[in-house]
């Protein structure tokens, strides 16, 4: 019988989470450390940085929410050397 794997998951608003997804986003900054290397899920939240789109000039409409929207692999702080968007 095969063990199943259980993966991390980073929740971030949009348009955040398609940003770290497309790897136009590298670096992510959160008030804790972590020794975590591996493999970690991307979620899009239901809520949207409707302010942050209009200066990056996304279509909120556009925007998955409420999902995983990718899978990253992640080796070194601050460097994400894979992704696929799911």
């Amino acid at each position: 019988m095969q063990q199943r794997k259980t993966l991390k998951c980073l929740s971030l608003k949009q348009p955040y989470a398609e940003l770290v997804a497309a790897e136009r986003k590298t670096i992510e900054t959160r008030t804790w450390n972590t020794n975590f290397r591996g493999k970690f899920l991307i979620h899009a939240s239901k809520t949207i940085d409707k302010e942050s789109c209009n200066i990056l000039n996304i279509d909120c409409s556009k925007l998955t929410k409420g999902a995983v929207i990718g899978l990253h692999f992640y080796i070194m702080s601050r460097n994400i050397i894979t992704s696929k968007i799911l």
